[in-house]
């Protein structure tokens, strides 16, 4: 993957960064579910009824990681593997309790096959897990 960050002392004047994490085909053909982690933001992008998702991967009500969490295709939810709360993947909200702090999101850009995300520019290079 081509890494479109920049490094911590190139990102002073710069507002965000684009971080490749994968392809379209392996997101939307593949089902892959890829996990980022930049800076203190570990991010989870996923598709959904072929649209691309990005959200934080861990979950607001407790520490658990959502990729291991089931996804709600009917309801474009993923629901947290430990509390069964959901969050909505387009928006972030808490839609069932125990959560009830949202996600933070991720704006995602495609650029013919590669899938980007924008993260806030004051974190780290990226790590593929």
């Amino acid at each position: 993957m081509t890494d479109c960050g920049r490094d911590r002392a190139d990102t002073d004047a710069a507002v965000e960064q684009l971080v490749g994490v994968g392809s379209v085909r392996e997101l939307l053909d593949g089902g892959r579910r890829v996990v980022t982690t930049v800076g203190e933001h570990e991010i989870l992008t996923l598709a959904v009824r072929g649209q691309i998702y990005a959200v934080a991967n861990i979950c607001t009500h407790g520490t658990i990681w959502l990729d291991i969490g089931d996804v709600h295709p009917d309801t474009l939810e993923i629901q947290c593997p430990f509390h069964a709360g959901r969050f909505s993947l387009a928006t972030g909200e808490a839609t069932k309790p125990p959560c009830r702090i949202p996600l933070q999101t991720y704006d995602v850009v495609v650029r013919g096959d590669e899938v980007l995300v924008r993260v806030p520019a004051d974190t780290d290079r990226p790590t593929r897990l």
